[in-house]
């Protein structure tokens, strides 16, 4: 038997119109709030934004960690920018996060693109004051933004969007009720739209399509209890459970956050497991936790299609003579 504290299904039917509601606030948040600074843009430099319609564990992560090596092997200058989760931080403070940073003080996905890109990652609550910032500090060549799709200080950016086959949102399969920011109307306002996880190999389409990579000597005859602490923890499962590891359970956190160990320590021992594993992005929450002798960190490696690939370097060569 499979255990998980995943919300259950008909949970979210109960809630579903609530979903509206948050559609509307979010609409009122962007026209009201969320109003342009910049007046004069021609100085500012190409910022490519990855999202996706989905509130986490679409792989946004992984794709600008890839992108970022593809862009630097062209020899461009690369800056990142992550979403700092401090909610008292000053917003228009740009931060630069360091490999050996608490993950509390900025986010857990930018601790690990700092420790995995080798390139210069920074946090702000202000996606639009740090591109300005960055563009006039003449260090850089190209930004690649860790989500801000929802942002409209960013529509003269390039925005791609990660999206499932299966995916097709409505208004009710958005937050509270489903696991969805926006819907699927949003695609139209998209500049690239990136299927995945893609089993396409020589297509021009834009992809992508990630391969777990295990610990040397994982053994996948043992049970294993799934950690997680993402918006939406379904394409970890379905991944693990194709690679054919044993999860007895999974216990599901918050974004950004993790379940309570101790609660999960013993759902997992009354299972007869002793035995974790987690996604890279959750061990830098994990790592100084009590059960972090017992986890098993799952890493990941991301191959983009040409087609992602070349939208992208038609919009820095547009950038570039415009």
């Amino acid at each position: 038997m499979f255990f998980s504290t995943h919300r259950p299904s008909w949970f979210s039917r109960i809630i579903a119109p609530l979903s509206p509601l948050y559609a509307l606030l979010r609409f009122l948040h962007g026209t009201f709030w969320l109003r342009t600074g910049i007046h004069d843009p021609k100085h500012l430099l190409p910022l490519v934004v990855i999202g996706s319609l989905r509130a986490g564990g679409a792989g946004k992560t992984a794709v600008v960690l890839e992108l970022a090596r593809r862009l630097k092997s062209q020899r461009l200058r690369v800056a990142i920018l992550a979403y700092r989760i401090q909610k008292n931080a000053n917003p228009a403070l740009l931060f630069e996060v360091t490999s050996n940073m608490d993950w509390k003080q900025c986010s857990d996905e930018a601790v690990l693109l700092a420790r995995e890109s080798g390139m210069r990652v920074f946090v702000t609550r202000n996606r639009e004051h740090a591109w300005d910032a960055l563009s006039r500090s003449n260090e850089f060549d190209v930004l690649i933004s860790d989500d801000g799709l929802m942002d409209p200080r960013l529509r003269n950016a390039f925005r791609i969007v990660l999206k499932r086959p299966e995916e097709n949102p409505g208004i009710f399969d958005l937050l509270p009720a489903g696991p969805y920011r926006l819907t699927s109307s949003f695609l139209k306002e998209a500049d690239c739209v990136v299927l995945g996880p893609s089993n396409e190999t020589g297509s021009d389409s834009a992809w992508f399509r990630r391969e777990l990579i295990f610990p040397k000597g994982f053994d996948f005859e043992k049970k294993y209890w799934a950690v997680c602490g993402m918006g939406n923890p379904t394409d970890f499962v379905r991944d693990l459970r194709y690679a054919r590891v044993h999860l007895a359970g999974i216990s599901h956190g918050p974004n950004h956050a993790l379940p309570e160990l101790d609660r999960v320590w013993r759902q997992a021992e009354r299972c007869g497991v002793k035995r974790f594993v987690c996604s890279a992005k959750d061990w830098i929450k994990l790592e100084s936790s009590p059960i972090s002798g017992s986890v098993d960190v799952i890493g990941e490696h991301m191959e983009l299609g040409p087609g992602l690939l070349n939208a992208v370097k038609k919009y820095l060569a547009s950038h570039a003579s415009s």
